[in-house]
């Protein structure tokens, strides 16, 4: 049992690690976005 629950624990584990990693990939992008619309704003 203690095996079984543990290898549920990992997976989760990693499951969570990958959808952290595509949230902050998407955060990252939008950031990008920001980015390029104030310094447009900034040479206006």
């Amino acid at each position: 049992m203690i095996n079984v629950d543990n290898n549920f624990f990992n997976n989760f584990n990693i499951l969570l690690d990958k959808q952290s990693i595509e949230i902050i990939q998407q955060n990252l992008e939008n950031y990008d976005k920001w980015i390029f619309k104030i310094i447009k704003l900034m040479k206006l």
